[in-house]
């Protein structure tokens, strides 16, 4: 729900920044949390620098590896775009998804509007497959599951998040 939340805000505020989250969290008396997030930030800014060569004990530090954008894993963007436009295709997305049926089963009981049905369903794909829930790997099973449209609306958004994708 709180995913749903933040989602929502990131969609309509035309600047999301963590400076306005973390104003809101402290607004809602979560100034731990506020802080936790700053900290995270803080550090993604500013990871520990490396030393130079010859500086040290000559231990050498490889240069980072650099993925295929296409094989990164899906942004929740796109998992938003899906869960409002997928309706009742989300079963056959799942079992495109390789999601037993007994767990289709399980999240339609579990959800009571179709968005949170496939929204959960991306949601356990994404937790479930970790590094190899990459967005070609959704495409190729959207295109399995007849939805043509969906996959022209995940590569716009993924052009538009500067994703590069194999179409």
């Amino acid at each position: 729900m709180s995913q749903d939340m933040l989602f929502e805000w990131a969609e309509k505020d035309p600047q999301p920044t963590v400076a306005k989250l973390c104003a809101a969290l402290e607004a809602a008396d979560l100034s731990k949390l506020a802080q936790g997030v700053m900290d995270k930030v803080s550090k993604e800014k500013n990871p520990p620098k490396r030393k130079r060569k010859g500086q040290g004990r000559g231990r050498k530090v490889d240069a980072p590896v650099k993925v295929p954008i296409s094989e990164e894993t899906i942004p929740y963007r796109v998992m938003v775009y899906l869960k409002d436009n997928l309706g009742e295709s989300w079963k056959d997305l799942a079992v495109c998804l390789k999601i037993p049926s007994p767990r289709i089963k399980g999240i339609e009981a579990d959800a009571w509007q179709v968005e949170k049905m496939a929204y959960d369903m991306l949601h356990e794909w994404r937790q479930r497959e970790k590094e190899n829930a990459t967005v070609d790997k959704l495409i190729e099973a959207l295109e399995r599951a007849q939805c043509k449209k969906l996959v022209k609306g995940v590569q716009a958004r993924c052009q538009s998040y500067h994703f590069r994708i194999n179409a």
